[in-house]
């Protein structure tokens, strides 16, 4: 049953990811269609894992993954709210973190046995990967900025507030899991 979901899911994501890149190539934004490939990668290679049985992703998780990307590919980029409006990044930030930290969680759980028998350490091994997660995210951020004179960063300030934004989103993730 959980492969028919897993497949039902890769057909969606595939769809969504299709008709992302027709806008994109529509509005002759080419440069999102690197993003949206190597995204589509990300969730090929997570599906394959999870088909294979080395990996268990809860729905919930896969849920949000198709909400982030709507986010980061449609209001994000095809629709420009990383630049018209600030919020939205910090939004998507708190949102984003929030998932991935659940994700890793997962995807950790799945390959190693170990399983914190304290809610505390659960808390501090969830949010620890979330803020992990979150600072290689802002240096890739400054490499693309670098290399490709791209403009993902906007200051001391924003990157400040991305890192804030990541700990809360982590630190719910972190709650949910120890809640649940």
């Amino acid at each position: 049953m959980k492969k028919k979901s897993t497949y039902g899911f890769l057909i969606l994501f595939t769809i969504l990811i299709i008709l992302f890149i027709i806008c994109f190539i529509i509005k002759n934004q080419i440069y999102f269609i690197y993003n949206t490939a190597f995204i589509y990668i990300g969730y090929l290679l997570l599906t394959y894992f999870e088909i294979k049985g080395k990996v268990k992703i809860t729905s919930i998780v896969n849920y949000f993954i198709f909400f982030i990307v709507i986010l980061h590919l449609g209001f994000g980029q095809y629709l420009n709210l990383y630049n018209t409006n600030h919020f939205f990044d910090k939004i998507l930030h708190v949102i984003g973190s929030f998932t991935i930290s659940i994700l890793f969680y997962q995807i950790l759980t799945s390959f190693f046995t170990w399983k914190a028998n304290s809610k505390i350490l659960t808390f501090i091994f969830v949010i620890s990967i979330g803020i992990t997660i979150g600072v290689f995210l802002e240096i890739l951020e400054f490499g693309l900025d670098s290399i490709f004179n791209a403009h993902n960063q906007h200051g001391l300030l924003d990157t400040d507030l991305d890192m804030l934004s990541n700990i809360l989103g982590s630190s719910v993730a972190g709650v949910y899991l120890i809640v649940k």
